[in-house]
Parts: structure tokens; sequence; C-alpha cells
């Protein structure tokens, strides 16, 4: 028999990824913050999540579907986050309460999110720091849309899914685990290389800023990335590239950038990306007020670039991003966004910072 887990949210995602499991042999409870109870309601009078497209197809009836976070997490091997990463310390504040230690807790995606989370369940639940085995997915498996209130639609799958651990020391355990889940997936070295290695903080935010105009006129016909990823844009999106690798090798992480990481999740070259990426129907963005900005430069580029700063690497493209994002929208993301210093990492070596990711630790 398979496992039994928990899905966090109740969006797209959740629901592509509660269906999809389920059919495939998962014992899965579906929850969603009271506050968003209505993404819900349509799953209880129905009782099936209908699923179609590049996934398993059919109805499931998940086990349990509540806003009652004890009793989504209670007997389940794994917690398989799909909110925001926005959303993880509250989240971590609820599961503070009633998350057994043997519990797996996994984000999908996360931008470090472990660690916050950690922090939470460290200083307000006396759960010692790595009690609670985190792992971060690179993004979810599914690019998809509800097409009801109790039906969704996976346009297609998201490629090979890297992997990392917080502590980083748990990797195999974790990961084994993951591949009953999803059996196509790869270790990374630890959650900062992968956040760095989200495709959405190198695509998202380069190209809903560099196409604002476009975006705020057309009322929604605007194809995202055929229409928004020119020669131009794709010159920045190098750039911003450039930049991570550069962290990459002063941390001495594994030589790769984002966009590498990107040819292995989907198996080929990156000119080939581009063109697949451009075949695709993304529409009905019709504001800068989206995701792609309020999740992926505050959570992404903002750590991204105090990470940078912290060890004197360059980041000119991604800070102006940040700039360009702060004047249009009037909020100061420096001062609200993940850094080091709110991770209580400021003022790390190199060394130390690696041994924390992998221990929990600091000397």
């Amino acid at each position: 028999m398979k496992s039994k887990v928990a899905v966090i949210g109740a969006g797209n995602g959740g629901f592509a990824m509660t269906a999809d499991l389920g059919l495939a042999g998962f014992d899965v409870n579906l929850y969603e913050f009271p506050k968003y109870s209505d993404n819900i309601q349509g799953v209880k009078d129905a009782k099936n999540i209908n699923i179609t497209g590049e996934a398993r197809t059919g109805s499931y009836k998940p086990s349990l579907v509540t806003t009652d976070i004890k009793k989504a997490i209670d007997g389940v091997g794994a917690i398989l986050v799909s909110t925001h990463a926005s959303a993880h310390e509250d989240l971590a504040l609820l599961l503070g309460e009633c998350i057994n230690p043997d519990q797996l807790v996994f984000l999908f995606p996360g931008y470090v999110s472990s660690i916050p989370m950690s922090l939470i369940w460290q200083d307000k639940f006396s759960l010692g720091m790595g009690r609670v085995k985190c792992a971060e997915v690179m993004t979810l498996p599914y690019a998809c849309r509800k097409t009801g209130q109790d039906s969704v639609h996976v346009y297609r799958r998201t490629g090979k899914l890297g992997i990392a651990a917080f502590p980083g020391e748990y990797i195999d355990e974790i990961f084994d685990f993951f591949q009953q889940i999803y059996p196509d997936s790869y270790k990374v070295d630890n959650i900062v290389e992968l956040a760095l290695c989200n495709q959405n903080l190198l695509m998202h935010p380069t190209i809903t800023l560099m196409n604002a105009g476009r975006i705020e006129n057309a009322n929604g016909d605007f194809n995202f990335y055929a229409d928004g990823c020119s020669p131009s844009v794709e010159k920045v999106i190098e750039s911003m590239d450039q930049e991570i690798l550069s962290i990459f090798r002063t941390l001495g992480f594994t030589n790769q950038s984002s966009k590498e990481a990107c040819e292995i999740r989907f198996g080929m070259s990156w000119n080939e990306v581009e063109d697949e990426r451009k075949s695709w129907e993304i529409r009905g963005l019709d504001s800068l007020n989206t995701r792609y900005l309020t999740e992926d430069l505050p959570n992404g580029l903002v750590f991204l670039s105090s990470l940078a700063n912290q060890y004197s690497v360059p980041t000119p493209t991604c800070d102006a991003f940040i700039h360009l994002w702060e004047v249009i929208s009037g909020k100061k993301f420096r001062e609200q966004g993940r850094t080091m210093a709110k991770l209580r990492l400021a003022d790390l070596s190199v060394d130390d910072l690696k041994k924390y990711l992998n221990t929990g630790l600091l000397t």
C-alpha cells in the first residue's frame, strides 16, 4: 500500500497534485487555509476532483477535504505544500501545534523557506533546529489550471524535479521517500542552490517587467513566453543567469547556471527549451499584480541580491529589477523581502554557511 500524504493548498497545483497522486494509489488529504475555504467547497459538494491532460486522468475522491490542519496531517507520512512561498511562515505556525518530527515536509517550491519555518518551530514550539526534516522542490510538477470548482487540467509536466533537503545531511532519507511520489527526480546539494536554479526567479520578473506596458494594455491577450521573450529580453535573462553563476562560483556550489539546471529538467538544450516555451499558450495576465512579481521578486530576487551582497558578488541586473518593481508598486521589497539578515545568516563566512545548510547548526 502506498503512503498517506497531505496536500496543503487547494489552488491549481494542489488540485492537480491531489488528483494525480490519488489516482496513482496514494491516500491523499487536501487542506486549505480557512480564509480560502471557498477553494474546497466545490470538492466537498462533488466529493471528487476531476483531472484531465498530461497526468493520470480521471476522478479521485480525497480521503479528507478540510480546513483543520490537525486533521489534515494526522497519520500522514509526508506534507506536500503547494502554496505560495509567502504563506509558508503562516503554515509553520499552524503545523508547529501538531506536526510529528517523523513527518517530512516538502515545499513546491521553497525559496529557502525551510529556514524561516525551522526557526519558527525552534523558537515557538521547542522543536530544535532540524528536528523537522524539510525538503524544497525546484518547481511544481504540473503546469495546470482549474477548470471548475472540482476540476483541473494539466497542460504539461514540468520536467525532472530537483530536490534539496534542510538540513542537507538528511537528503538520502528524504530523497528515498520523494522518489516514491515522483520517481523522475534528482538531488541538489542544498536549498540555496536549488532556490537560485528555480526558473521562475530567472524568467517571471524579467519578462513581466520588461513587458509591463503591453501587459497592462492587452486585456489578457498576452502570450507570456511567445509574446514576451524577445531577443532583447533574452539578453537580460542571460545577464541575470550569469549573476547567479557568479554566486555559485563564489560559494563553491556545483558549477551550473540556472539555465543549465533547466536543461537537466527538460533533457534538452537551452535553445530547445526556449523554442518549446514559445509554443505554450499562457494567457490571461492583464496586470502587474501577479505572483510572477509578488512571489518571485521578494522571495527570489531579493534573496539573491542579499546573498550576493554578503559575499561581494555584483548583481546589477537583479538589483535593477528590484528597484523598478519598488518604483512601480510603491513597496519596499528590500525591507519586506527575504534577506540573509532575516534568515539569521548575516556575516557568516562561506564555509559556515555551507556547514549550516548541511547541519542546520551555527558554529
